[in-house]
């Protein structure tokens, strides 16, 4: 389920880069001030783990449980990651992170774990530091990250990849999920 939200997310947020490029300058910048000349386990420490134990508690632990005991679920999941996008405090991340924190609080909800969003959060955010860190080896690794025009051959193939993925996902999770909670709870 990561996986694919994050290819969709990487799609969205270079449509919105080209749209606001000086949003994404400035987070790239304030990314590298962080990083810079510090340890790998602290900046994996303060720029992965942390953030993820700390803003899942926050929103998929309290936002999303009071939201979910209020409205419905899609309604509780919807607006959890419309809170999490305007967190991140920029129009680029607002609508990619916002979508993430939309399917971590479903990841959660149909896990029954908040355990589940710290890792997909984890992840997200380790690939994150990961990238800022490395950028010569992502560069030729993958090289349609860092290309300024995507062809359109390869945005098709991202596009059908990370949907393909994030669906599947969705409907094992929808399909198989709610047992874990069952076993959970009759344990």
């Amino acid at each position: 389920l990561w996986l694919g939200t994050y290819i969709l997310m990487m799609l969205l947020t270079a449509g919105l880069t080209y749209i606001f490029p000086e949003s994404a300058q400035n987070a790239t910048e304030q990314t590298m001030a962080l990083i810079e000349n510090k340890p790998l386990i602290l900046i994996v420490f303060a720029m992965a783990f942390m953030p993820a134990l700390c803003e899942e508690t926050a929103f998929r632990g309290f936002f999303f449980g009071t939201l979910s005991n209020k409205f419905k679920i899609a309604t509780a999941i919807l607006w959890t990651g419309a809170i999490f996008g305007l967190y991140h405090m920029s129009i680029v991340k607002f609508f990619a992170v916002g979508f993430l924190g939309g399917v971590i609080a479903y990841a959660v909800y149909k896990s029954g774990s908040i355990w589940v969003g710290v890792l997909m959060h984890f992840v997200n955010n380790l690939a994150a530091v990961c990238i800022s860190l490395y950028p010569d080896f992502f560069e030729k690794a993958l090289p349609f990250l860092f290309s300024e025009s995507i062809s359109m051959n390869t945005m098709i193939i991202l596009t059908v990849t990370g949907v393909a993925l994030f669906l599947v996902s969705i409907f094992l999770l929808k399909h198989t999920a709610g047992d874990f909670a069952k076993n959970k709870q009759e344990k």
